[in-house]
């Protein structure tokens, strides 16, 4: 008894001290294990909201209320916390780096993975007709490593044709921001753990497939410029893969073809932000012809994506009912848009080039945007999506205008003098939604704005303020030949 009050005493007299040696074994287990949701194994630590200070201090209140339980009992739970948050920080399945795979090397093969995974029966019951499971998941995963050898090449140029425009643009300014940092990713011995077909969907356009893939790597960053961002880790994470096709498409293979499935010409190894045949001008990434990756979900959004999708039967139907006025209105097409309008809104504002987004949005959000643009600092380390859902359709008199929340995750540095500073000291992740507007009854596009042509005579364009086009005069950003940012 004397000798549990003794203990008691030396514990009460030194509660502080305690506090702030256990506050410290905690967080730095988190910056150790934390890889960020996605954005590399930062040490820096990790925040799920909009700040990253926050975390410290609901740590620290959460071990005052520990302590202040009778002695021994706290002891007993904060032991017992502890161990336990070390544990799942340990095992917890992660994200690849700026939610991309990297490059094997050597080069692992896929032959050892053509067994097709065990996939819920109500899946499979609900799979595209006819669907080749084991060939399938084959391109996946050809997909998947092809794709890790273009991002440690910052090249994409040889998996554009198997990418929707919304990714290239997630790769694309990522490489820019890299480029400007002297900034590679290396990585070795990747290995597919698992690769499973967990949903499927089909909104009368597209059908689409969500594959988990399951991996293993060791990666390192490396700047040239600036040694405070080399960081290297080894981990096992999971990630969210989706690929849609085309419900009227036509069968081919362009994983193991590099010939246009439409005029047979050899592709050439720069297809741009148009994923385009240089000779019958045939678009090969809009899932005419073969699944197409259109977007990667980080493992924790996912579990959050399929409870909202539970939701999603009205945004279907109302879907449906619109396509009466916009016959091509398709949920998955409408989410790749918003991404790829987040992308080139953050590459313009980065770059300080606001003319690189003007075709996209419209003249109050060019002119929003334009004025934010001075406030803000910096280039991004990181910039990624998390993901993106249509969450809500408003039908007008003469306009259609889709709601989409976009969740993405950041981390802005500044350079100055030869120095980085971090603008923030974790990566961060936040959303915004985009509404985005269409006409009903609208033209036909004649060309496309990503691929810089005029939609109303097809004529080329330049990156430049001016709406207008020097040839025909039509407005190029106007919500009648597609859908255009309008808030």
């Amino acid at each position: 008894m004397k000798l549990k009050k003794s203990l008691q005493k030396i514990y009460l007299s030194n509660i502080p001290l305690i506090t702030t040696v256990m506050l410290l074994v905690i967080v730095i287990s988190s910056e150790i294990y934390a890889r960020a949701g996605g954005g590399g194994g930062s040490t820096r630590g990790y925040s799920s909201g909009g700040s990253g200070s926050n975390d410290g201090f609901a740590i620290y209140l959460l071990l005052r209320i520990i302590l202040s339980l009778p002695f021994p009992l706290n002891i007993i739970v904060l032991v017992a916390v502890i161990v336990g948050f070390i544990f799942a920080r340990k095992t917890q399945k992660q994200s690849s780096p700026l939610n991309s795979v990297i490059t094997p090397s050597p080069t692992p093969t896929i032959n050892n993975y053509s067994k097709p995974s065990k996939t819920n029966q109500n899946v499979l019951n609900r799979l595209p007709v006819g669907l080749d499971q084991r060939e399938f998941l084959d391109k996946v995963k050809k997909a998947f490593l092809q794709i890790q050898q273009a991002w440690e090449m910052q090249n994409i140029s040889k998996v554009r044709k198997f990418i929707s425009d919304s990714v290239y643009q997630r790769f694309n300014i990522q490489f820019i921001m890299m480029q400007q940092l002297k900034q590679k990713n290396l990585i070795e011995n990747v290995k597919i753990e698992d690769c499973i077909i967990v949903d499927t969907d089909c909104d009368d356009i597209y059908n689409s497939i969500t594959v988990q893939i399951t991996a293993t790597l060791k990666d390192s960053f490396t700047s040239k410029l600036y040694p405070t961002l080399d960081e290297k880790y080894n981990e096992t994470f999971m990630e969210y893969w989706t690929f849609i096709r085309k419900v009227s498409h036509k069968e081919s293979n362009i994983y193991s073809n590099n010939n246009c499935p439409n005029c047979g010409a050899e592709l050439s190894g720069n297809m741009g932000e148009v994923g385009k045949c240089e000779y019958c001008s045939t678009i090969l990434n809009g899932g005419d012809f073969d699944w197409v990756l259109s977007e990667i979900t980080q493992a924790d959004d996912y579990v959050i994506t399929i409870a909202v999708n539970k939701q999603y039967k009205k945004i279907h139907q109302q879907a449906k009912i619109l396509r009466t006025h916009i016959p091509n209105l398709s949920i998955q097409g409408l989410e790749d848009k918003a991404s790829n309008a987040f992308f080139q809104i953050k590459g313009a504002d980065a770059l300080n080039k606001p003319e690189q987004m003007r075709r996209f949005v419209n003249d109050d959000v060019y002119t929003m945007l334009e004025e934010s643009f001075k406030q803000n600092k910096g280039i991004y380390n990181r910039l990624y999506i998390n993901s993106a859902n249509v969450i809500a359709f408003e039908d007008f008199e003469d306009t259609i205008s889709a709601h989409v929340k976009v969740k993405y995750s950041f981390q802005k540095v500044i350079k100055e003098h030869g120095q980085l500073t971090f603008l923030q000291n974790s990566i961060m992740t936040d959303a915004v939604t985009f509404v985005l507007e269409h006409k009903k009854e609208g033209d036909n596009a004649k060309g496309d704005l990503l691929s810089h042509q005029c939609p109303s005579c097809g004529s080329p364009l330049q990156d430049t303020t001016n709406v207008e086009c020097e040839y025909c005069g039509a407005t190029i950003n106007s919500p009648k030949f597609g859908w255009v940012v309008r808030d």
